[in-house]
């Protein structure tokens, strides 16, 4: 049998990467070994990689959309990036006395990595990748009924007979209760997992997703060994040398965004946030805002309301019953957005939205701007390339509804300001910028001769600059004072 040799063989390095628990010291730090060998001796390209493979963590979607298509090829790539963000994070002067679990930006990175490591095993089309997760996933408790003979997955199967798709396949000697999975919690008998010729059927969505709830001990393993293999003056390089991250945690503290660092730093609010949310998304018939709901209907609610990340998925899970949501909003009985009502037989509850919540952001200069998340986003952006003419009318569309430039703005003065502003970045031409300005301001009418309003938080554009609303302490329409004329063309 071939030695296992994660530094020369990249299939051994996706199986040490995806299952460090695994492996050895020695295998993991060969791919460590392997990872840096793709740089040479190029540093300031490693640095430029570990910056921007923070830079990815930072927004949801990027994280999301490593599972659709791998971001990074190189397993040993991804270990490496990620662990070297990770410890530059914690390096921070500022977070040294953090415990690594505890910081949120450890924990996107986290995400990240196993997005991207999931993302690779399904390009990978090797199902004995699959069949090594499922073997840790599913072995036994250790004990003298836990050695069983043979492999404890022994096979990746396609199984028409059972539904279709691609299913785990467990010998019943070597299957533990964690094979099983129910359709329902409230329903003993429905199983998804499938029992047919001395074995059991997992199917394969059921083995990714308890993959994934494995691979924040994964990294926290692997960020463990890269510690330990780290010298002072190597942490001392990263801390010097990959500076963006530093500059965006600086960047954080100084915002208030102390919940983008720390790991549940408002985690009831968060909660909160998303089952206002649940509400306002809600059909009428099921629950609204501002009405008196029971438990049971704000369970009903819930139960249809899609949950992306995987905090929300966890939260659904805890407010599984009424009695489980009664008890979550008794906690938040002193949000001013929670109303209960205890006169009646079952307790009503009344939630209101947490529109006046966003947080205010005056703005003496147009630098000022920067402070929202999403145009900061933009800046970094603008920083490094040239700009696309929907950035450059959506900033100064919004630039020209600020209150100083209404209701009659005196174009030289925007134009001028504005100049000033894009002169930050690297491509800036004055009289270009000049033009654009002057072209934006006589063009931004739609065809009813309407001025342009600025755009919105919901924007597909400002999507793509977007951190996330329920991370977010900040909403344009809402954190920026705005003429009344605007928000009565909103009306």
């Amino acid at each position: 049998m071939t030695e296992h040799d994660p530094k020369a063989n990249p299939v051994d390095a996706l199986r040490t990467a995806a299952v460090p628990h695994e492996h050895t010291k020695r295998h993991i730090n060969q791919l460590f070994q392997r990872g840096y060998d793709q740089y040479g001796d190029e540093t300031d390209l490693l640095v430029e990689d570990i910056e921007n493979f923070f830079k990815l963590s930072l927004n949801p979607a990027n994280r999301k959309q490593a599972l659709e298509s791998s971001m990074i090829s190189e397993p040993s790539v991804v270990a490496l990036l990620s662990s070297l963000a990770a410890h530059t994070v914690i390096e921070h002067e500022d977070l040294q006395s953090t415990p690594p679990h505890r910081l949120q930006l450890v924990d996107d990175l986290s995400e990240l990595f196993a997005n991207n490591i999931l993302g690779l095993i399904r390009e990978s089309d090797n199902p004995t990748l699959y069949q090594d997760i499922a073997e840790f996933l599913y072995q036994k408790p250790h004990g003298k009924d836990s050695v069983v003979p043979g492999r404890i997955c022994t096979g990746i199967a396609e199984r028409p007979d059972l539904g279709g798709g691609l299913y785990a396949e467990i010998p019943l000697a070597s299957a533990s209760r964690k094979c099983l999975y129910r359709n329902s919690e409230n329903d003993d008998t429905a199983f998804e997992t499938k029992f047919t010729d001395n074995a059991l059927y997992i199917p394969l969505e059921r083995v990714e997703e308890e993959y994934l709830e494995y691979t924040e001990d994964a990294f926290e393993h692997i960020l463990t060994l890269q510690g330990q293999a780290l010298t002072d003056d190597q942490k001392a390089w990263l801390r010097n040398n990959v500076s963006y991250v530093s500059e965006r945690i600086d960047r954080f503290f100084s915002a208030g965004q102390e919940d983008r660092i720390w790991k549940d730093w408002s985690r009831s609010s968060r909660k909160l946030r998303f089952l206002i949310e649940t509400v306002q998304e809600a059909p009428d018939s099921t629950a609204a805002l501002g009405e008196p709901v029971s438990a049971e209907q704000l369970r009903a609610a819930l139960e249809h309301h899609p949950a992306d990340e995987r905090w929300q998925q966890s939260f659904k899970q805890e407010l599984s019953s009424p009695s489980r949501i009664a008890g979550f909003l008794q906690e938040q009985e002193d949000d001013s957005s929670v109303e209960i009502d205890r006169s009646g037989r079952v307790n009503q509850y009344e939630l209101s939205s947490r529109s006046g919540s966003a947080k205010a952001l005056r703005v003496d200069d147009l630098e000022d701007l920067f402070e929202l998340p999403c145009l900061a986003e933009m800046d970094e952006r603008l920083q490094e390339e040239k700009p696309v003419r929907k950035d450059l009318f959506s900033l100064v569309r919004l630039i020209l509804w600020l209150p100083r430039y209404q209701p009659d703005p005196d174009l030289d003065r925007v134009v001028e300001d504005i100049k000033d502003l894009f002169s930050r970045w690297p491509w800036y031409d004055p009289d270009v910028t000049e033009y654009q300005v002057r072209y934006e301001y006589f063009n931004g009418t739609s065809p009813s001769g309407e001025e342009y309003l600025p755009l919105s938080c919901g924007n597909e554009t400002m999507q793509r600059y977007c951190i996330g609303r329920d991370v977010c302490d900040y909403s344009i329409y809402q954190s920026i004072d705005f003429p009344d004329e605007m928000y009565a063309r909103l009306d």
